[in-house]
């Protein structure tokens, strides 16, 4: 009954992501805005850098920002660096499921609440989120 239901999740998943990976493909960050909670959290990808959390008000102008980033993308066993939009709009690998209600796909994390999925944080380097943040 479990691959049952966890499979449902998945299928959930893929249904909203392909509709969010298109919205970022069109820099509809409205739409974005749409399936995210806030706070919104960025996170640095080590513990020490630490993390931040922003509000609506701040949410279209950073991410559109972050999205510029460059981030570290695996493939095929090999690392390549590319902006963090590109990564998330050309990925082809799986999300990795975290407990049954939350998604990560790359430096995307995503939590199931209340019967839909949500953008809730992001991982990156934080010091070039803070630069970015500035101009």
């Amino acid at each position: 009954e479990s691959n049952c239901c966890s499979l449902s999740m998945e299928q959930s998943f893929g249904v909203f992501f392909a509709a969010y990976r298109e919205s970022i493909r069109n820099d509809d960050y409205e739409a974005v805005f749409n399936v995210s909670r806030f706070p919104f959290i960025f996170k640095g990808q080590l513990d020490m850098e630490g993390s931040l959390e922003i509000g609506r008000d701040e949410f279209i102008d950073l991410f559109s920002k972050f999205l510029l980033l460059d981030t570290d993308v695996e493939l095929d066993g090999k690392s390549y660096e590319m902006s963090t939009k590109l990564g998330i709009v050309t990925t082809v690998e799986k999300p990795n499921f975290i407990g049954v209600d939350r998604a990560r796909l790359q430096d995307f994390v995503f939590e199931f609440v209340d019967g839909q999925w949500l953008f809730v944080m992001a991982y990156t380097r934080m010091d070039d989120l803070i630069d970015a943040r500035r101009n």
